[in-house]
């Protein structure tokens, strides 16, 4: 997966767009229980309103029907962040997308979503930031093949 920024930048080959959104609504930060010391964090303190978001999306080239799992560890989950993590078709997190469902926890949790790679085999991994977060942080992201 694509690799870490120095703190305070979003990932490394990630494609980032916000609107209505500080630009560090999304970005690496430091973390000394992440695997690598630092994780992203995100932060919304407006809250679900339309046009306001931030998004993060690294492409995904698949094998076309084959079944896939993201795995990644999050922490300071709150209520209603089911549309955080996932894969979607388009560069905004719109058409033919699929969210992890996140239970709220201020503590480290495992969480990972299957998902079936479409027919051409083009699919993004998008972190979408449309929810009050205050310090979610997510660590070792991976999309991995299951069959």
């Amino acid at each position: 997966m694509p690799t870490c920024s120095s703190p305070g930048a979003y990932p490394l080959k990630w494609f980032y767009h916000r609107n209505l959104l500080p630009a560090d609504s999304i970005r690496v930060a430091d973390a000394p229980e992440a695997a690598d010391g630092k994780a992203l964090r995100l932060d919304n303190k407006i809250g679900h309103k339309p046009n306001h978001f931030a998004i993060c999306i690294a492409e995904l080239n698949l094998v076309p029907g084959a079944e896939y799992e993201i795995t990644a560890r999050v922490k300071n989950v709150p209520e209603n962040a089911s549309s955080a993590i996932g894969v979607c078709a388009d560069k905004w997190g719109n058409k033919s997308q699929s969210y992890m469902k996140l239970a709220p926890s201020a503590e480290w949790q495992e969480v990972r979503k299957r998902f079936k790679a479409p027919v051409n085999g083009t699919l993004n991994l998008i972190i979408r930031n449309t929810t009050a977060f205050d310090g979610m942080l997510i660590d070792s992201i991976a999309v991995r093949r299951v069959n």
